[in-house]
């Protein structure tokens, strides 16, 4: 069932990718990091690297060292990692991959991946400020001059592939790129769909 689903979601999100125009040569599953061992072998990597310490039943790695402003839990006392962990795993992998250079696209609600996932890998010998991150503000849609909430139950929620069959994949492009990454972006659908000069596609 999990798989199905999987399956059923990359499906999905590549269909709606690929009608933006954006195409993905590589992707990852989490789930991989794991059961490829990658998770487990930079665990003990960084282990090995002298960085990490056992307190109160869990790992923590030396983040401060880093420029962090406290250490953080890299495996929980119940011996599950945190979600940064699979994170350096990753971008280990992408740079014996022979990606030197990496820019990670996240929303501005990852902001404390940062420090972290960079203090991971600097203690595996990569270099400061790898890899770079681009944090984009959330994006409200409204419509009626209200915002429309993301409530299944309600009927509420536009998906991104909605919202190009909506308005349009240019239109949609326009707007996405009317802010800056770090800037709010106010979706106004009734303004996407005027076709006066109004909308600033038009202007």
């Amino acid at each position: 069932m999990r798989e199905t689903a999987v399956r059923m979601l990359r499906e999905e999100q590549d269909r709606d990718l690929s009608d933006f125009g954006l195409h993905f040569d590589v992707y990852f599953l989490e789930s991989s990091l794991y059961e490829d061992g990658q998770v487990e072998s930079t665990a003990a990597a960084l282990r090995e690297s002298g960085k990490v310490y056992d307190l109160d039943g869990a790992v923590w790695l030396r983040t401060t060292e880093y420029g962090d402003q406290k250490d953080r839990v890299m495996i929980k006392s119940d011996g599950s990692p945190t979600y940064f962990l699979p994170d350096v795993a990753y971008h280990m992998g992408k740079w014996g991959r022979g990606f030197h250079q990496a820019i990670n696209v996240q929303g501005a609600d990852h902001h404390g991946t940062v420090a972290r996932v960079q203090a991971g890998v600097q203690a595996l010998g990569l270099p400061e400020g790898y890899p770079e991150y681009v944090l984009h503000q959330m994006v409200r849609v409204e419509r009626d001059g209200k915002e429309v909430k993301l409530s299944k139950r309600a009927g509420s929620n536009i998906t991104f592939g909605e919202l190009m069959t909506k308005v349009g994949v240019d239109v949609t492009r326009y707007f996405f790129q009317m802010r800056k990454p770090d800037g709010h972006l106010v979706f106004d659908l009734d303004l996407a769909l005027d076709q006066s000069d109004k909308n600033p596609v038009y202007k």
